[in-house]
């Protein structure tokens, strides 16, 4: 087994954890931003899941369906083709601008959006760089983290319903997650209520 699957299984099953109340077996995924695609393999075969990754990089170890994006903003599929896209502690790897056009394009190609990210902290901001240089050295790291308020303040600039989950964090494991799931607003409903 190589490190990137041992240092990656653990918190495959807080995700597990995290989505089980979102991801029904038999649904159309997209994985965005899916690295080496063992956390996709892991939700795949969990949750019985038709799963599609896709990254700007190409470094696999694990045999999934993969469509590389020429493109760091544009999702190479067509409108409604899966049932849920997931940015697992991904969009961090990207540039704060970017983020917001991910999202809208998670939810051009979805109908609904499931992030699993960092919550900002020092000791998060070291360890994830170590983590991932052992992933793919070439891996971007710009330390675009959010606070919750931040993120808070993306979804209501985009006009997006969300409910938020904290995780809870074990014991002498570093990182904090935060933890949304993203629909867009039905505006025919005249609601438009956030809860966590």
């Amino acid at each position: 087994m190589q490190l990137a699957d041992i240092t990656t299984q653990y918190r495959g099953k807080l995700i597990i954890g995290s989505y089980k109340k979102w991801l029904k077996p038999g649904e159309s995924v997209l994985d965005v931003g899916c690295g080496n695609g063992v956390i996709s393999d892991i939700l795949r075969w969990h949750f019985n899941l038709s799963l599609v990754g896709c990254d700007i990089a190409s470094y696999l170890t694990r045999n999934i369906q993969f469509v590389k994006m020429t493109n760091e903003t544009r999702l190479p599929f067509k409108a409604k083709q899966f049932d849920v896209v997931m940015f697992n502690d991904a969009l961090h790897h990207t540039e704060f601008s970017y983020q917001e056009q991910l999202l809208e394009e998670g939810l051009r190609v979805g109908r609904q959006i499931l992030i699993f990210e960092l919550i900002p902290t020092r000791i998060t901001k070291l360890f994830d760089w170590a983590i991932n240089m052992f992933h793919y050295w070439k891996m971007q790291i710009p330390f675009t983290y959010r606070t919750e308020a931040q993120w808070e303040e993306v979804f209501k600039r985009l006009g997006l319903k969300y409910t938020r989950v904290e995780v809870s964090r074990p014991w002498l494991y570093p990182f904090s997650h935060q933890v949304y799931c993203l629909n867009k607003f039905n505006f025919s409903s005249g609601k438009k209520n956030h809860s966590k």
